[in-house]
C-alpha cells in the first residue's frame, strides 16, 4: 500500500522463486496484473518498456492523459512512460522523449514516480530512495530470485480460487527447483581437504600401530635387562618423538 495509489489484491512471500517463473502466473486470464519484487525492496520487475519523457510538454499539449492519471505530485521533467503510450505521443518527438531504452537495457536507476497509465497504477519511490526497473524478459531472468509478488486480480474472477490456483503454480515451481543442482564452486577444495584429513588419519593410525608394535620390545628388553628408569625414558621419549614426527608429516 505505500508503493502504489490503490491496494493490490494479493501480496504473497515466496522463497526461491526464479523472476523467469512469473510468466506462468503473468498468462492466467485472472491475473490482471503482477509486479514482483527481488529480495531489495527497491526493485521492481516490469514486462513492459518504458521511455524516459518530459511530462511538462506532454501536459501542455495533451491534459486529457493528466485528467485521466491524476497525477499531482509526479515530477514533470523525467517520468517513464509505458511503450504503448509513448508510441501514442509519438515516440520519436525528441522534445517528449530526450532518452529511450528498451529491452536491451536491463536495469536501470530510476528516481522519479513511474507513470504507466492503463496497465499499471503509478508507482512511488520508498521513502524517497531510487529503485530499480528491470525488463523482466531479460537474460538474468534466470539468474534473479524474487521474494515478493503483488498482484492484481480480474474482477470477473473467484479470488480465492484465483489465490489457490496462484499457489499451486509456485508450489510446482518450488519442486522443480528443489530438483535443480546448483554449482558449489568449493565443492572440489573441499573434496581435496577430506582426501588429505583421510590420508593424513590413516598415516597417523599406522604410526600409532607402529608406536605399539615398538613398545613391546622395550618393555621385554625392560623386564629381562633390568634397565634404570632414565634409560626407560630415554627409549620411551625416543619412540614418542619418533611417532610425533612421522604424525606431524
Amino acid at each position: 500500500n505505500q508503493t502504489i495509489e490503490y491496494p493490490t489484491d494479493i501480496i504473497i512471500e515466496v522463497e526461491g522463486v526464479y523472476l523467469a517463473n512469473i510468466s506462468k502466473i503473468e498468462v492466467l486470464p485472472e491475473v490482471e496484473n503482477i509486479l514482483p519484487i527481488s529480495h531489495s525492496v527497491e526493485q521492481y520487475f516490469f514486462n513492459y518498456d518504458y521511455y524516459l519523457m518530459d511530462f511538462s510538454k506532454v501536459k501542455i499539449m495533451f491534459p486529457e492523459f493528466v485528467k485521466l492519471s491524476k497525477l499531482n505530485d509526479i515530477q514533470e521533467e523525467y517520468t517513464y512512460i509505458h511503450k504503448t503510450m509513448a508510441e501514442e505521443l509519438d515516440l520519436n518527438n525528441n522534445d517528449f522523449f530526450p532518452t529511450k531504452f528498451g529491452k536491451n537495457q536491463t536495469n536501470i536507476i530510476v528516481n522519479q514516480p513511474i507513470f504507466v497509465t492503463k496497465y499499471f497504477p503509478l508507482i512511488k519511490t520508498i521513502e524517497e530512495r531510487p529503485f530499480v526497473v528491470s525488463n523482466y524478459r531479460a537474460e538474468y531472468e534466470n539468474l534473479t530470485m524474487i521474494t515478493k509478488i503483488m498482484i492484481n486480480l480480474n474482477n470477473s474472477f473467484d479470488e480465492e480460487q484465483s489465490l489457490e490456483k496462484i499457489i499451486n503454480i509456485l508450489k510446482t515451481n518450488f519442486q522443480v527447483q528443489e530438483k535443480n543442482v546448483s554449482l558449489d564452486y568449493n565443492i572440489p577444495l573441499n573434496m581435496c581437504k577430506y582426501f588429505f584429513f583421510v590420508i593424513s588419519l590413516f598415516i597417523c593410525s599406522l604410526s600409532f600401530i607402529q608406536l605399539i608394535s615398538q613398545l613391546s620390545p622395550i618393555f621385554r628388553k625392560m623386564n629381562l635387562r633390568g634397565l634404570k628408569k632414565r634409560h626407560i625414558y630415554a627409549l620411551l621419549l625416543k619412540q614418542f618423538s619418533s611417532y610425533i614426527i612421522t604424525a606431524f608429516i
